[in-house]
């Protein structure tokens, strides 16, 4: 069977870390691929839905490996499908439990033309907030954060996870609101580790409507000139 990756697949399955990959190939290695866990394949199309790492260190090893086929109706269902397994997890960090539900929301959405779901009286959000116990604001801000961080890693100059790993929900909704030249200069020093906050001596401009007196006092209170206040 030749087995597909789909990017947008498997970009939803946070990455796995140095120590983890390790261990988890040395445990193939020793006992060989375990068929209680098999590799779970999109049926008709072959490609891969569950089991992405695994996959790769069979394949780095000629490791014979277990694959079962499932039927989904469309793309949509697969990433219904690939999200819900991952929010199952116990281990998942909040981070990543809000892009998911935002993601689920925007595909929930976007079937169904709309903010209300399949059902006469349920709308989406309401819908998603009874199935992951939280209310249907925090659904529509995990919706917000999750185009934000989309937006803000569109143009591949910072990977969603190191995004996500490395500034707060709040950070990464600012990110998206600023024009791209500001959104480049943050996400710089996003990388080399400075650290993210919105008050006055933040990476992020602040637009105050201030007298030019009052603004210059600002700037030298924060003990920063690279602080932009735009009049």
């Amino acid at each position: 069977m030749d087995i597909t990756i789909d990017n947008e697949f498997r970009d939803l399955i946070a990455p796995l870390t140095e120590e983890e990959y390790s261990s988890l190939e040395n445990n193939i290695l020793e006992y060989g691929f375990n068929p209680a866990y098999p590799l779970i394949v999109w049926k008709d199309y072959n490609i891969i839905v569950d089991g992405h790492n695994r996959f790769g260190i069979c394949q780095k090893h000629g490791i014979e490996f277990v694959v079962i086929e499932q039927e989904f109706d469309s793309r949509e269902a697969v990433i219904d499908w690939m999200v819900d397994n991952q929010l199952s997890r116990r281990n998942i960090d909040p981070n990543t439990r809000a892009y998911l539900i935002g993601k689920k929301y925007n595909v929930e959405k976007n079937k169904w033309g709309g903010s209300r779901g399949n059902s006469c009286t349920l709308k989406t959000d309401e819908k998603l907030a009874a199935e992951f116990n939280t209310s249907p604001r925090t659904v529509k801000n995990d919706l917000a954060y999750y185009k934000s961080v989309e937006k803000v890693c569109e143009t591949g100059e910072i990977s969603r996870d190191e995004l996500m790993n490395k500034a707060t929900m709040k950070d990464v909704n600012a990110l998206a609101k600023l024009n791209d030249d500001e959104r480049q200069e943050a996400i710089d020093k996003l990388k080399n580790g400075e650290a993210v906050n919105r008050r006055v001596e933040g990476i992020f401009p602040i637009y105050l409507k201030l007298d030019k007196e009052t603004n210059t006092r600002l700037k030298s209170m924060a003990g920063t000139e690279s602080t932009s206040i735009h009049l």
